[in-house]
C-alpha cells in the first residue's frame, strides 16, 4: 500500500484551483489544518494564489501552487473543480489512474457562500 494512504492528512491536489471555487475551498482546508496544492494551467498564478492564502492564514499555511499536471503527481486525492476545457481532465487519464478524484458541482458550492 502507497506510504501515503497510511498518513493521516495527506495533500489535497485541487485541480483549477486558482477560479473561485478552487480558491474557496482550498483556502477552508488550508485554515483546518490540511495540505493543499493548487493546479493551474499557470503555475505562476496558482503559486501567486497560494500566496494569497498564505497572507490570510498565517505563515505556517501548508499550501503551494504548481501547474496541473505537477499537483495531479504530487497527490492522491484530487478535487476538479473545473472540468470543461480543463487538459488534466480530457488528457492526463492515465496521470489520474489510482487517484481518488472527486469532481466539484459549482451550484453546489454556491450554497456554501
Amino acid at each position: 500500500m502507497n506510504d501515503r494512504m497510511n498518513d493521516r492528512r495527506r495533500a489535497i491536489a485541487v485541480i483549477g484551483g486558482t477560479g473561485p471555487a478552487g480558491t474557496g475551498l482550498a483556502l477552508r482546508w488550508t485554515r483546518a489544518g490540511e495540505t493543499v496544492i493548487l493546479g493551474s494551467r499557470d503555475a505562476a498564478r496558482a503559486e501567486q494564489t497560494a500566496e494569497a492564502i498564505r497572507k490570510r492564514v498565517g505563515a505556517n499555511a501548508q499550501v503551494s501552487g504548481r501547474e496541473n499536471f505537477a499537483a495531479c503527481a504530487a497527490s492522491d486525492l484530487l478535487v476538479l473543480t473545473e472540468l470543461q476545457g480543463c487538459p488534466t481532465a480530457r488528457t492526463g487519464r492515465e496521470r489520474l489512474r489510482g487517484r481518488s478524484r472527486f469532481p466539484v458541482v459549482r451550484e453546489k458550492l454556491r450554497s456554501l457562500t
